[in-house]
């Protein structure tokens, strides 16, 4: 069975880069989260994430807020339930394929 993706993950071509949609996957998981704690659970530098994470804000699905010389990421509010419900379902559809 092949697994649906909305538009917007293809358009925002997060489907086609596993770590912008980890990075996606632990944004999703927080009411919001720093840049700087990205860097451990995806083993990336913070020059990568700070432009995978301007690359999905483009495409409206975080919001960020600069505090200081930090940057505070959140989803954005209008795409909070797509968001969620597409993760679940690329989740469930990858725990039933690794049966």
């Amino acid at each position: 069975m092949r697994l649906r993706r909305p538009r917007w993950l293809v358009e925002s071509s997060l489907s086609a880069d596993p770590v912008r949609l980890r990075l996606l996957s632990l944004i999703a998981t927080r009411s919001e989260v720093c840049s700087c704690d990205l860097e451990r659970p995806l083993a990336k530098s913070q020059a990568t994430i700070s432009h995978d994470t301007k690359v999905i804000a483009a495409a409206s699905l975080i919001a960020g807020q600069k505090r200081g010389r930090r940057t505070w990421w959140r989803l954005a509010p209008k795409c909070v339930a797509a968001v969620l419900q597409a993760l679940g379902g690329c989740a469930a559809h990858s725990m039933g394929s690794a049966h």
